[in-house]
């Protein structure tokens, strides 16, 4: 996290005169003003981060932590990433709009240390809960028969989650800090600070070590995610052509059962006509036989016992016919819904990679260059600000991909809103 700010003196359109004397706060206040107003549309999205962040992620653990019914075992860090999500838009956002608005006036050394302490933290929780969800999703659907994630392993690894984002975000307490600008007081004579980690050339080596150390961790978390989500990819396409197949073997199995019937139908018919007619051979036979009738009763009593067999064994497959049809249905259904969550943390989860992408690329050259941003055209200055902040998009896009893609989140808050009413 770097909120540092140093303009390109020799292209920047503050006209100043050496010769006048001007309060150097009002010099200050000058200087501020005009790189704050550079920095304004940046501001107006780190506003609309802010806003939408906060609506939309509290809106998600509404409808999962208020609901009546117990969650599913497949949505259980849903909400819980919604809260890290929320918490990182909020100080991000937040500590990003202070920082453009007082580029070259943030002189609060605790609220520069806390800011940094709390954006890596949950930063890093976020991104490890995508990492938990993605690895429980191929466990699901590529290990299906092995060792599933129980309540008592996901509380657990919420605690090493939380464990290991303190491990990433403590060292930055002692690494950023309150500094003032030297070209600032060279050039002008005034005093301008800026929040960036120490350029103290004597811990220069541990600085290093911990960017190095927190690009290793992204990466890592980029390798998995990439690995989970291919594999999960072949095993959804695997199932679509299966079930393509078996759509076919079930079509051909449906129109077997009914010619089944109907063949079972025009057996009952000519039962019946058979038993008619033998009713009438019954009477003519009747004066033939013996004062006992023995003949008469079995002749009249067979072929209605065969009308009554074969409408038993066609009533006996329509019913297994219909249940397996309703099984087969409702594992569908179920398949759908699975594929479709899977679907969405996929999306999720390449949002995360394409905003914090640019976010690496920049700690690499902060890493090379200890003096990039002094470096930085004051015409580029917007664009590399713009894509530094861009990882905070990951923070706000959750709840909008639940929206527009699942059905069961929209009807959740369709319920809820309609009870409000």
């Amino acid at each position: 996290m770097n909120l540092s700010f140093e303009p390109s003196f020799n292209q920047t359109n503050v006209t100043t005169a050496p010769n006048i004397e001007v309060n150097q706060q009002h010099m200050l206040n000058a200087f501020n003003s005009n790189l704050a107003q550079t920095l304004l549309p940046l501001t107006v999205v780190l506003w609309f981060y802010l806003v939408i962040g906060f609506l939309g992620n509290s809106l998600v653990m509404f409808v999962y932590w208020a609901r009546k019914k117990p969650m599913r075992d497949d949505r259980y860090f849903i909400p819980l990433l919604a809260l890290m999500d929320l918490i990182s838009c909020v100080v991000s956002s937040g500590t990003g709009i202070h920082a453009q608005t007082h580029p070259l006036m943030f002189d609060n050394n605790v609220g520069c240390k806390m800011a940094a302490f709390l954006g890596i933290l949950f930063a890093c929780v976020s991104a490890d809960f995508l990492l938990v969800i993605a690895i429980e999703r191929y466990i699901k659907l590529c290990r299906p028969f092995g060792r599933q994630m129980t309540i008592f392993i996901k509380k657990a690894i919420i605690v090493v989650i939380t464990l290991f984002g303190l491990v990433l975000s403590v060292p930055a307490l002692g690494i950023y800090q309150v500094e003032e600008i030297p070209k600032m007081r060279n050039m002008y004579g005034i005093q301008a600070w800026q929040c960036t980690d120490m350029k103290d050339k004597g811990q220069a080596t541990g600085h290093t070590v911990y960017k190095v150390s927190l690009f290793v961790v992204t990466i890592t978390r980029f390798v998995i995610l990439f690995f989970c989500y291919g594999n999960i990819s072949w095993v959804i396409f695997r199932q679509g052509k299966f079930r393509q197949r078996m759509g076919s073997v079930v079509s051909c199995t449906s129109a077997t059962s009914v010619s089944y019937t109907d063949d079972a139908g025009k057996s009952i018919g000519m039962n019946k006509q058979n038993s008619e007619g033998s009713k009438s051979e019954d009477v003519k036979k009747s004066n033939k036989t013996d004062l006992n009738g023995r003949q008469t009763l079995l002749n009249r009593n067979q072929p209605h016992l065969g009308s009554v067999a074969d409408r038993k064994i066609t009533k006996r497959n329509q019913s297994v016919a219909s249940m397996a049809g309703s099984v087969a249905r409702r594992e569908s259904r179920a398949d759908r819904q699975g594929i479709r969550l899977t679907v969405i943390f996929i999306l999720i989860t390449s949002i995360y990679i394409v905003t914090y992408g640019p976010k690496v690329w920049l700690m690499i050259e902060q890493s090379l260059n200890r003096d990039f941003w002094s470096t930085v055209p004051q015409g580029q200055l917007l664009l590399y600000r713009f894509l530094h902040t861009f990882y905070i998009f990951n923070n706000i896009v959750n709840p909008i991909v639940y929206g527009i893609m699942d059905r069961r989140f929209r009807a959740e808050c369709k319920k809820r809103f309609t009870r409000c009413q």
